[in-house]
């Protein structure tokens, strides 16, 4: 093998390991974006259902029963895609009824 030919192989190796591995830290950035966007949108939802919802912050005893009932809600497969607001809502309903 001459010694261009194997310069080249080396060159074409080195540029798909490359490339490879820009792909593979994208993907990587792009998880780790997804997941602080899911939780930063976890905290909006928390914040949005408080807000409307003020008794379970004043109130000691209904903030853990919530909890509680959040704490069953979050096992159940079928709510597995809902949202922290849907979720905690779904909680909520739960404990009135």
């Amino acid at each position: 093998m001459s010694l261009v030919r194997y310069n080249s192989k080396i060159i074409i190796t080195v540029a798909l390991i490359s490339l490879l591995s820009a792909c593979t830290r994208e993907n990587s950035l792009k998880e780790n974006q997804n997941k602080r966007s899911g939780e930063s949108q976890a905290i909006v939802d928390a914040r949005q259902f408080f807000s409307e919802h003020p008794e379970y912050i004043s109130s000691a005893e209904l903030e853990q029963k919530l909890y509680r009932e959040f704490a069953q809600v979050t096992t159940v497969p079928a709510y597995k895609e809902m949202s922290m607001y849907q979720l905690l809502l779904i909680s909520q309903d739960r404990l009135t009824h």
